[in-house]
């Protein structure tokens, strides 16, 4: 992220930018990591806590501002204020409700939860900073806690690769091989109501036993998690295809191919499409899920599709179009194309790495992305989360009979958005 030196303002990073058109009511730029603790949060040490690190992530304390061509970040001075939580998950991060701050931080009894807005970070920044939330929260309590070098503290000094746009760093000038990507299908069913929130259902297991059933498959988590995703849609969905392919869009985490520690946006997505065919089994459809995710998860794919992104922002048309044509432009081709070549989004953001002196004051974490499966793991428990638009289920519901199946043991939550939803007058009958 590159700043002026004579003032707090800051340039937004090329997923930024894209995310920050596109926010809106409703829309995927919010996701969500939650920590469920031992103990009821104290909501006045943890706001306090949050304030603490304005200093260690200057990139997080900021407020997105509008400019003639871009947005751009400039540091809030404000206050920043925890929230208590509502049943209503994932939901548009409004700037005059939240002190014009991009993150917002609830409480409710045990969870500790993080919603973040893509405009100031990804997956991995969001860890980062929620790990130092925990140790600070636990270090004003008076609890005895270390770093173990894995945890950010309030008293460090942020370096200059932290802040970087490592999107403008590795970008280089070579051609952009465009692949097509077909048109996917949706699985469509009654809408919940937009304004009462999305629903949510989390699958809660043992992650050895997980694993254990990805390796029997000769797979790792994310590949088989995907693949039975894809099968889960053909064995429901069997006759509304009409011809579309399933797609899987998987996020990445490209810090592991670059050389970058920015906790700014740093992560791109590749796409697993499968073309369901008559009586396909769950074997070819993993099969094609694991050479797709071979054939993608190359630097030379990963550098390609940055350049393509970094490409379009750097457009001469693009350059020079005010900031309200180029958000109309955003969300019209998110909407018309980006969006339709997905059937969902399934992101793993793997493993919560926590000092033993912090892990035993927590009882597992959950992460969810609007309209998107997710999964993530701390303390041997790995939480499968599906968020979604309508009031059907069968899907998740054989995706998880399948997990039992294979002798994984399974506690099944849900925010019950379907109580939420149903219209007044049905609640008078039922009465």
């Amino acid at each position: 992220m590159q700043h002026s030196e004579n003032t707090n303002w800051y340039k937004i990073d090329n997923a930024g930018k894209m995310f920050q058109a596109a926010h809106q009511p409703y829309s995927d730029a919010v996701y969500r990591i939650a920590v469920n603790m031992k103990e009821d949060i104290k909501p006045d040490i943890l706001e306090k806590a949050v304030n603490d690190l304005r200093y260690r992530f200057p990139s997080f304390f900021v407020h997105v501002k509008n400019g003639f061509f871009w947005n751009y970040l400039e540091t809030n001075k404000k206050t920043f204020r925890v929230q208590e939580e509502t049943a209503f998950i994932n939901q548009y991060i409004n700037p005059k409700k939240n002190n014009n701050y991009a993150f917002a931080i609830y409480y409710y009894q045990n969870r500790i939860s993080l919603e973040c807005l893509h405009a100031i970070t990804d997956g991995y920044g969001a860890l980062e900073f929620l790990k130092s939330i925990l140790y600070r929260y636990l270090e004003r309590q008076g609890h005895e806690v270390e770093t173990e070098g894995i945890v950010r503290t309030k008293d460090e000094t942020p370096t200059p690769e932290e802040v970087e746009d490592s999107y403008n760093k590795y970008y280089t000038k070579d051609k952009v091989a465009r692949e097509k990507i077909p048109v996917a299908y949706y699985p469509k069913g009654q809408k919940l109501d937009k304004s009462k929130g999305f629903g949510v259902i989390y699958g809660k297991m043992d992650s050895g036993e997980l694993l254990k059933v990805a390796k029997k498959h000769n797979a790792t988590i994310t590949q088989y998690i995907s693949a039975l995703y894809t099968y889960s849609v053909i064995k429901m969905h069997k006759d509304k295809f009409k011809g579309k392919p399933i797609t899987t869009c998987i996020p990445a985490n490209v810090r592991g191919l670059f050389p970058s520690k920015t906790l700014r946006n740093f992560s791109l997505a590749f796409y697993c499409t499968i073309q369901p065919k008559h009586k396909m089994t769950f074997q070819e459809v993993l099969e094609e899920t694991k050479k797709a995710f071979e054939r993608e998860m190359q630097k030379e794919k990963m550098q390609n599709f940055l350049n393509a992104n970094v490409r379009l922002e750097k457009m001469f048309i693009m350059r020079i179009s005010p900031l309200p044509l180029k958000t109309l432009v955003i969300k019209i081709g998110k909407k018309l194309i980006a969006d339709r070549k997905n059937t969902r989004s399934v992101s793993n953001l793997g493993i919560l790495k926590l000092p033993k002196s912090i892990e035993k004051h927590i009882i597992d974490v959950e992460c969810s992305n609007t309209d998107g499966m997710s999964i993530m793991t701390a303390k041997n428990i790995a939480t499968i989360s599906f968020v979604r638009r309508i009031k059907e289920t069968e899907i998740e519901q054989y995706f998880f009979k399948t997990l039992a199946k294979e002798g994984i043991k399974i506690e099944i939550q849900s925010n019950l958005v379907e109580e939420i939803n149903k219209p007044k007058k049905k609640r008078k009958e039922e009465k």
